[in-house]
């Protein structure tokens, strides 16, 4: 079964909101680190993104700082 043009339009329309919603979030998350906040449970609650991709957003850094 294929997609109707309009059927494509959409999920091509979702999948835009989805990936800009997305960067939003990892943006979002890249300035609370920036402004002091270095708790990843809590740049993930506010940021709404998984914990696990919060810690690999912040690995290096906290490699870093570390060292």
């Amino acid at each position: 079964m294929s997609m109707t043009f309009d059927e494509y339009i959409e999920k091509r329309v979702n999948q835009a909101v989805e990936e800009a919603v997305h960067k939003v979030s990892v943006d979002f998350a890249n300035n609370i680190w920036n402004h002091g906040v270095h708790d990843l449970e809590k740049i993930a609650y506010f940021s709404e993104l998984p914990l696990e991709e919060v810690k690999e957003l912040f690995a290096d850094r906290i490699a870093s700082t570390t060292e």
